[in-house]
């Protein structure tokens, strides 16, 4: 890409064991996704709201081929997967932003840019009208 994506050493050393470089232990997925089921739970007993979850994408997740050859590990596929299971109602990024015409991140930061806020909001606007049908 130009300008070239910047990534942290910890996303590129095979040496480290960062986020995404090694599949997360499947048991450690549904974990997560019970707790999210709880937390869904108390908010809507304690504050009547309803908990719409937004996982999203870091930069290395989209672009890692950038960097290095390493496969993804599915990790957000599934969570998806594991929290839709579990009814908590899920914001899916990662295929918007992979759609994405424009990249999604700045390159020398870890922070969305304009153009993955403008798919992010409208994701999120998709969402809540489903929602309050």
């Amino acid at each position: 890409l130009e300008p070239p994506f910047l990534f942290p050493r910890a996303e590129t050393d095979p040496l480290l064991d960062p986020s995404g470089r090694t599949r997360r232990p499947h048991a450690v997925v549904r974990a997560l996704a019970d707790n999210l089921r709880s937390m869904r739970d108390q908010l809507r007993f304690r504050f009547g709201v309803e908990l719409v979850f937004m996982p999203v994408p870091g930069s290395y997740t989209l672009y890692h081929r950038f960097a290095n050859k390493d496969a993804y590990d599915d990790f957000l596929p599934r969570l998806y997967r594991e929290l839709e299971a579990r009814g908590v109602r899920t914001i899916r990024l990662q295929e918007p932003f992979q759609r994405s015409p424009d990249p999604v991140y700045y390159p020398a930061e870890t922070h969305v840019n304009l153009a993955g806020i403008i798919v992010a909001l409208e994701e999120t606007l998709k969402a809540t009208r489903r929602g309050s049908r």
